[in-house]
């Protein structure tokens, strides 16, 4: 018996999927959506959809214009869901 390598296959098309996957989690979770319920749906761990979203937050301009000026957690959920509607004007950007 010979064990065969199955080559590396690259998908130029991947990173699209996962980028517009990882939009629809953010909107998910900043709609009420659980972490739990998110990724049960996508098939990924709720830390997983925590980094996620924290990623995508902090990438868009009006949470990092914040960050500096202000002393509340930009990181805490709660935080981010009262200014969902302006993260989700800047993430569909992206």
């Amino acid at each position: 018996m010979q064990n065969s390598i199955v080559p590396y296959r690259y998908d130029p098309n991947r990173n699209k999927e996962k980028k517009g996957r990882n939009k629809k989690i953010v909107i998910k979770v900043l709609n009420g959506e659980t972490y739990d319920n998110v990724g049960i749906e996508h098939h990924i761990s709720r830390e997983r959809v925590r980094q996620i979203v924290l990623k995508y937050c902090r990438s868009t301009d009006y949470v990092k214009n914040r960050m500096g000026k202000s002393s509340v957690s930009w990181m805490d959920l709660s935080t981010l869901r009262e200014h969902k509607h302006q993260i989700i004007k800047e993430i569909n950007k992206l």
